[in-house]
């Protein structure tokens, strides 16, 4: 089976030649890397020169990483396709191999979501374990491309970041396809905050968790999922708001430096309102999955961690 290792990036040339030489160090062989440069205004350009094995595409306006993986499951002839964010890579040679093995032993698995590290979890488990789960990690993670395609890869969505992998993965059960985590198959996620708009990104995720809800619920479940989820954004916010510092990951440490306490009671509370202004007048466009499906990614997520 051929593998496309697809990494979307703007503007973190220094950190994309890490994801870009992780990708290209994995022992498969039977792989492309493909990188899509999202109108970046660094030196990521220079980059193609260094790196000529690579596939490059450029667009010359951004157009958010949900289109970028889009359009490298469509323009690819691999089987499988390989996700990892510009600030991310796989931390041993065989990561790729491993995952590929379990799709071979498995028509059915439909996606694979890797054990993600970072500055918060920084080491994981040595044994390999494979297990249910409800979704999968953007930064790190394998999808058969048949059974994505079918489903209709990342969806639009009202926010440009956030939601679109548990979208995908829920319309993956609803098809009969499997969504497992890789316990044992590592990778470093480095959270750079170089072209990260907290806020932003936060407020997008809020809106697109409830879109997700919205459009993929059984229509009996909104009456109690839609209120349920607005207030358990706004009590994460409120709970970061008054975190103990001292318990924080140094990622949130330095969240809470740069921004403030209320760094996301404002972009929650627009996220809210952008859900509300984009979502509900369309109701009659909601395509919800089936309840079984629904159901089981509920279940999943409770047994399971991604």
């Amino acid at each position: 089976m051929k593998v496309c290792i697809g990494i979307t990036t703007f503007n973190r040339a220094k950190v994309l030649r890490k994801a870009i030489e992780s990708a290209l160090s994995q022992d498969y062989k039977n792989k492309e890397v493909f990188v899509v440069d999202d109108a970046s205004t660094d030196e990521t350009p220079t980059l193609r020169q260094e790196f000529p094995q690579v596939r490059w595409h450029r667009f010359d306006t951004s157009t958010g990483y949900r289109t970028a993986r889009n359009l490298m499951m469509t323009e690819t002839d691999a089987d499988l396709f390989c996700s990892l964010d510009d600030d991310s890579w796989f931390t041993t040679p065989d990561g790729l191999s491993q995952g590929v093995a379990l799709f071979a032993e498995n028509e059915k698995l439909g996606a694979v979501g890797f054990e993600i590290l970072d500055e918060a979890q920084p080491s994981g488990h040595a044994e390999k374990c494979v297990h249910p789960s409800n979704m999968f990690i953007g930064c790190g993670h394998m999808l058969r491309l048949t059974e994505a395609r079918k489903a209709g890869l990342y969806q639009k969505m009202p926010g440009e970041y956030g939601g679109e992998e548990k979208d995908l993965s829920v319309r993956l059960l609803d098809a009969g396809c499997d969504v497992v985590k890789f316990q044992g198959v590592h990778v470093w996620h480095d959270k750079t905050f170089q072209t990260r708009n907290i806020g932003q990104q936060h407020s997008s995720g809020v809106a697109n968790d409830l879109a997700f809800a919205f459009f993929r619920a059984p229509l009996w479940m909104l009456v109690w999922l839609i209120p349920f989820k607005i207030l358990n954004h706004l009590r994460f916010a409120a709970k970061f708001a008054f975190r103990n510092v001292g318990t924080m990951s140094e990622f949130d440490q330095e969240i809470r430096k740069r921004h403030g306490r209320s760094v996301f009671i404002g972009p929650a509370v627009y996220g809210i309102g952008a859900f509300l202004l984009n979502s509900v007048p369309y109701i009659g466009s909601r395509n919800p999955v089936g309840t079984r499906a629904f159901h089981e990614f509920i279940r999943r997520g409770h047994t399971s961690q991604v």
